[in-house]
């Protein structure tokens, strides 16, 4: 449906959130299928509906992957980037 697009702090931290999001990515997949499936297709075909749910996953993804005080994680979630929107 979409991808996340990442923000690593510094290079250095790269290796670090590629680990984070290698081990939390099940998780984080799963927890975002929740929030899509709770939408109705009324809501998931607004254009506030599906604003809305942009925000929410990048803040579960950014939750679920990079766990922590903002100051503290190695990386952050900054956006969803909308790939294909299939409805049925």
């Amino acid at each position: 449906m979409g991808a996340a697009q990442a923000t690593a702090k510094t290079s250095a931290n790269e290796p670090a959130a590629f680990e984070a999001i290698k081990t939390g990515w099940d998780r984080a997949k799963s927890n975002c299928l929740l929030l899509m499936r709770n939408r109705t297709l009324r809501e998931l075909n607004s254009e506030n509906g599906s604003r809305i749910l942009a925000q929410e996953l990048v803040e579960e993804l950014d939750h679920t992957l990079f766990p922590g005080k903002r100051d503290d994680k190695v990386a952050q979630v900054t956006e969803i980037l909308w790939s294909k929107w299939l409805l049925q």
